[in-house]
C-alpha cells in the first residue's frame, strides 16, 4: 500500500496531522496511545500491515494528537482530556466524518470512552484493545493494579 499523504486539521490555534487511508462503507479513527508519528509509523513493518489489514473494513483515519508526531507542538506540558476530544473531533470534520467507529489500544482506552460518552452521536462502535478503564484498583474497580503495585510497576 502506497503511504498516504499527510494533511492537517485545525483544532482551536494547532494544527493536527492526519492520514486517510482506504475507503469503503465504515470510517475507522484509530486513536494511538502516547506520543505518536503519522508518518514514521509507516516505517515498522507490523504497524503498516496493521494499518492494510484495518483498511479490509473500511476508511481509516489515524492521526497525531497536538504535541506529538507531525502536529503542533501542545502549549504547556500537559493537555486536557478536552483539548485531546477536540482534536478528535477536528479530524472527524476535517474528513467529512459524521460518525465513525472508535478504535484503540493500550493507554488511549481512557481518552477513547471519554469521546464516546462525550460525543455519542459521532461514535458508532467503541473498540478497546488491550485497555482498561482505570489503571489503579479502587472502590467498585478491583480489576485494577494493587495500589502497593503502583511503585513496582514504576519501577
Amino acid at each position: 500500500m502506497e503511504r498516504p499523504k499527510t494533511q492537517y486539521a485545525k483544532s482551536g490555534d494547532l494544527h493536527i496531522a492526519y492520514q486517510t487511508l482506504g475507503q469503503g462503507p465504515s470510517d475507522i479513527v484509530f486513536l494511538f496511545p502516547y506520543l505518536t508519528h503519522v508518518e514514521a509509523g509507516w516505517e515498522i513493518p507490523e504497524l503498516a500491515h496493521f494499518y492494510e489489514e484495518l483498511t479490509r473494513l473500511g476508511r481509516v483515519v489515524l492521526f497525531d494528537a497536538a504535541g506529538s508526531g507531525m502536529s503542533d507542538p501542545a502549549p504547556g506540558l500537559i493537555r486536557t482530556l478536552d483539548s485531546w476530544t477536540n482534536d478528535v473531533v477536528a479530524v472527524m470534520d476535517a474528513v467529512g466524518i459524521a460518525r465513525a467507529t472508535i478504535l484503540c489500544t493500550d493507554s488511549a482506552g481512557g481518552k477513547a470512552m471519554l469521546f464516546a460518552a462525550t460525543y455519542p452521536e459521532r461514535v458508532s462502535n467503541l473498540i478497546l484493545i488491550n485497555t482498561s478503564a482505570k489503571v489503579l484498583r479502587a472502590d467498585g474497580y478491583p480489576e485494577g493494579l494493587p495500589v502497593e503495585g503502583r511503585k513496582r510497576f514504576l519501577d
